[in-house]
């Protein structure tokens, strides 16, 4: 087990169980946004997925659902991708360069006037 999961596993009780609601809600989200169903696909669909910035604790539904599995049970093999800011990760979503991103409101809004 990853030992940056292992403190959290050890306290148990309501940390855990929103650990696994959150890290489940972000598995189903991606799994819906692909068009994901009942049955996962044959081979994992590759996916990208671009951080804000450096990981840190509100990035950490990602991991988990990763570490534990979830996406992998969705049929996803997922790339978590460090950011270099909220812009940096629109630019990257609108150029094509991963399939999601993680970003505050102002950076897609500033993102789609531009076109992306």
């Amino acid at each position: 087990m990853p030992s940056h999961l292992e403190h959290i596993m050890v306290e148990g009780g309501f940390r855990m169980r929103r650990l696994r609601v959150v890290a489940a809600g972000l598995a189903m989200m991606l799994a819906v946004a692909l068009g994901g169903g009942a049955t996962p696909a044959a081979a994992a669909d590759s996916i990208k997925v671009s951080l804000n910035f450096l990981p840190y604790g509100v990035h950490v539904g990602f991991f988990a659902a990763r570490d534990l599995g979830f996406y992998r049970e969705a049929g996803m093999d997922v790339e978590i991708l460090k950011g270099d800011g909220a812009a940096d990760a629109v630019r990257r979503l609108g150029t094509g360069v991963v399939d999601f991103a993680f970003a505050d409101m102002g950076s897609v809004i500033v993102g789609r006037s531009r076109g992306m």
